[in-house]
């Protein structure tokens, strides 16, 4: 298949040299592509499946965080003009610890 795409694309098939058919068949295939990969992160593929917002929400209602840091870090996330000042006692993001410490020898 692919000897047959290099001939059709080298020569043009049966278009008078020209790729005409398979070059618009690649095009779109790429644009196709471009589309698919575009919405998968518009839908947090990295993120695994929540956007900022609804991790930010889920803080909340376990209660990991207060109102005040919610509507504060809900306006940051919004981009709001009138951002609710940081309360004092806002809570640092959560972060895995690293074991920095070197491995035992068991000898």
């Amino acid at each position: 298949m692919l000897l047959a795409a290099t001939e059709i694309a080298s020569h043009g098939g049966r278009s008078g040299g020209r790729p005409g058919p398979f070059l618009f068949l690649l095009i779109l295939g790429l644009f196709g592509l471009f589309l698919i990969r575009r919405k998968a992160h518009r839908e947090g593929g990295r993120h695994g499946g929540a956007s900022p917002m609804e991790h930010l929400q889920r803080r909340f209602v376990s209660g990991e965080i207060d109102q005040a840091e919610f509507e504060h870090r809900r306006g940051v996330l919004r981009a709001d003009k009138n951002i609710p000042p940081a309360p004092a006692t806002m809570a640092p993001p959560v972060r895995k610890p690293v074991d920095d410490s070197p491995p035992e020898d068991e000898s």
